[in-house]
């Protein structure tokens, strides 16, 4: 069968990828009757030699595609190009593939995974008729807290509303890091009830959110929330020279993150080039950067560099730095 698993809601359309592997029998058979194919082994013959492979040990195989659909459309931000005389269309190089999947061995699973797939793809409109299709969008916030609630019951733990919602505002929809994190405070809370408190020492994503918002109210000079925010920091452990080496990578993946979305480019372009498989975090500096112009953006990054400068040649301290960069939000 023809599966298309697509959407920007990547940890359950892996959870569903594995639901479809668990179905081949224990891992070792699993193992043996699951083929990956991506990248530059994304070739027609390929996929269908592997569709074709019978299975071992069991009733069937998996083969498993990625990104496939992608080489039928122009990323956003990018004019479409006319072929090159001479040069095959994507069309006619993957036409035996397209010509092959109907008569697929019943006993292959085929998953296309895709991360961004538009809806006038022609691949797409080609496939969808034969094809079980699953979109995964990110959770709402409702249908995120439940998530929350419902991921710590399957660890027999409990946890504080306030906690749940405390999460939900730090990470959003990022299901990938809510696990990790649910994991990281079941285990630090053994026994216990999980509160807000548990978050805050232990979420580092929470001081990441913080710090974002520190950045964004001195930048647009609230200094009396600055001045809060910043206590709060210190209170909680973060030191001077952490919460400048903080604001200024904040500074700088917003100055990143200004020309990638003036270059219209998709999120799972923004995460790989900035380094963060964060939704959360993509999300927030997207919203960011409508604020302010590159050339604000530069300037600030500007002053960061001659207050680092300073500190580190003697002529300023970490605390006068960070009292300078708040005085001057006024």
């Amino acid at each position: 069968m023809l599966h298309i698993f697509h959407g920007e809601d990547d940890y359950s359309l892996e959870q569903a990828v594995l639901n479809l592997r668990s179905t081949l029998g224990p891992e070792d058979m699993a193992s043996l009757n699951t083929t990956s194919i991506a990248d530059e082994d994304l070739r027609p013959m390929n996929i269908i030699t592997a569709c074709d492979t019978v299975p071992f040990m069991t009733s069937a195989r998996l083969v498993i595609v990625t990104n496939l659909m992608g080489k039928w459309q122009t990323p956003r931000g990018q004019r479409k190009q006319s072929p090159q005389k001479d040069t095959p269309s994507t069309a006619d190089t993957w036409k035996p593939l397209i010509e092959y999947l109907p008569q697929m061995p019943e006993s292959t699973e085929l998953v296309l995974k895709e991360s961004s797939l538009a809806k006038n793809n022609p691949l797409f409109k080609a496939l969808q008729p034969m094809a079980k299709v699953q979109e995964f969008r990110p959770l709402t916030r409702e249908k995120t807290e439940a998530w929350i609630r419902a991921r710590a019951k399957t660890y027999n733990a409990d946890i504080d509303p306030r906690a749940v919602r405390h999460l939900a505002d730090s990470l959003g929809s990022d299901l990938r890091s809510l696990e990790n994190e649910i994991e990281k405070l079941i285990l630090f809370s053994i026994g216990r009830l999980i509160t807000e408190e548990d978050i805050n020492l232990l979420v580092s994503s929470v001081k990441e959110a913080n710090i974002f918002a520190f950045v964004d109210n001195f930048i647009e000079g609230k200094y009396p929330a600055a001045r809060m925010q910043l206590q709060q920091l210190q209170n909680d452990g973060v030191g001077i020279e952490r919460i400048l080496a903080m604001i200024y990578r904040g500074v700088r993946m917003l100055v990143q993150a200004r020309d990638l979305v003036d270059r219209r480019e998709p999120k799972d372009q923004m995460k790989r080039l900035l380094g963060t498989n964060s939704e959360f975090v993509i999300n927030k500096v997207t919203q960011q950067t409508r604020r302010y112009t590159k050339e604000d953006l530069m300037a600030i990054h500007e002053n960061l560099v001659a207050y680092d400068l300073a500190i580190k040649t003697g002529r300023l301290s970490a605390e006068a730095a960070i009292e300078l960069l708040i005085s001057r939000s006024r």
